[in-house]
């Protein structure tokens, strides 16, 4: 058993809650500065902030209480060290948020600011929950950018016609290069008012490679321009 001061009273206490800051916590057991934080509960009901080194020492906590905090601030940590060593590779891209094609948060670090393939991400992680980020991330949590009204254009629509080369006010081109190994591929430009937003490629070789295309454009565009702070979208839909 660890050695500290204590100046909580002698009482049964359980943890109710847990939280990482990056403001100023003291703890109310030993007077420690506390950047982990587990909220615990006394058997009249009131509430204490203490770090799991205190929870550990007091009177009714149970290891299994102890390994779910201590796991839950090591996940944490995991996902901080992998974006700090990424990010220490280049001047690459930080993004946190959900997709145009799923609403689960990810944490991700890129290459390049639009990721569209694998080679771009140095970082592609998951995130388990909008609570575990507000709890554990905060950091992140208050630049994470979501749309979770984003209704996705599925990836077989056929949007586009070879005699109609428009679709809800976007204009598409498209042209099919010859790479210097003699590979034919599809290549599709989005334009918005005659400015080109954006242009990516497949390795397909006909219509039904531009429209997969054009449909991967326009989804990533229409979402993006829906974008709002998840702190916000959760301020107005109570939805974490």
């Amino acid at each position: 058993m660890k050695k500290i001061r204590r100046n909580l009273p002698f009482d049964h206490y359980k943890i109710v809650h847990s939280f990482s800051t990056e403001d100023l916590c003291i703890c109310d057991n030993c007077g420690k500065v506390l950047k982990n934080v587990a909220v615990i509960e006394n058997t009249k009901g009131t509430k204490y902030h203490v770090g799991v080194d205190c929870a550990e020492t007091l009177s009714g906590i149970t290891e299994y209480e102890i390994m779910e905090t201590e796991n839950d601030f090591n996940e944490a940590k995991r996902i901080r060290s992998k974006i700090r060593n990424a990010m220490k590779k280049g001047n690459y891209f930080l993004h946190i948020g959900n997709t145009y094609y799923d609403n689960n948060i990810y944490c991700q670090v890129t290459t390049v600011k639009d990721a569209t393939c694998c080679g771009d991400f140095m970082v592609d992680e998951k995130i388990r929950s909008i609570d575990f980020l507000k709890r554990f991330l905060p950091e992140l949590y208050a630049i994470a950018m979501v749309n979770f009204d984003f209704i996705e254009v599925p990836d077989e629509a056929h949007i586009l016609a070879e005699n109609n080369l428009t679709y809800k006010g976007y204009e598409f081109k498209y042209e099919y290069p010859v790479s210097k190994y003699g590979d034919r591929t599809c290549r599709v430009s989005i334009y918005e008012n005659g400015v080109c937003l954006k242009t990516a490629g497949n390795c397909g070789r006909d219509f039904d490679a531009v429209n997969a295309e054009a449909v991967r454009l326009y989804n990533k565009i229409e979402f993006n321009k829906g974008l709002k702070k998840l702190e916000l979208w959760n301020q107005f839909t109570k939805k974490d």
